[in-house]
């Protein structure tokens, strides 16, 4: 094996670990302010969330990046989908972004500006038909350990 493939199988392993959330209450929609109080809750950084009644994303910040949260709706109505983005200082070749396209679901690598050496890493969480806070905890825990392994993965693509 090497480097490349070493890494999409750590992403493949990571999403089926269990996680200590234990919450088996069924979550069809969520709104802004409560997808804060869940990563509050999570503990996925340091400082709290906080958000405005007229804000329509925000973000979290870990260690050197910021999480870009977002839904395809209206925020102050409740909705069955919530994306994430992170921008990566780092341009992957064309054959391991799709190979890790395909053989991961955590999320889908983009080229943002080739010339730059900039990729967008994409990830979404689908509550339609209802999931359980745990399930919302793995999606996200998932998206960010795979950006964690592409930043000390010292892999060239």
């Amino acid at each position: 094996m090497n480097d490349k493939d070493d890494l999409i199988e750590s992403v493949v392993k990571q999403q089926t670990e269990e996680h200590s959330v234990q919450s088996n209450e069924i979550i069809e929609a969520i709104g802004l302010k409560e997808l804060a109080e869940l990563l509050n809750e999570f503990s996925f950084c340091n400082s709290p969330i906080l958000v405005d009644d007229d804000d329509t994303c925000f973000r979290i910040t870990l260690g050197q990046t910021h999480v870009l949260f977002f839904s395809q709706g209206d925020w102050r109505e409740r909705t069955a989908y919530v994306g994430m983005l992170i921008s990566i200082n780092r341009a992957f070749d064309e054959a391991f972004m799709s190979e890790f396209n395909q053989k991961t679901i955590v999320g889908r690598l983009y080229t943002a500006n080739k010339e730059a050496g900039v990729t967008i890493f994409r990830g979404d969480v689908h509550l339609a038909g209802g999931v359980t806070k745990k399930h919302i905890y793995k999606k996200i825990k998932a998206f960010i350990d795979c950006y964690n392994a592409f930043n000390v993965s010292n892999t060239s693509h």
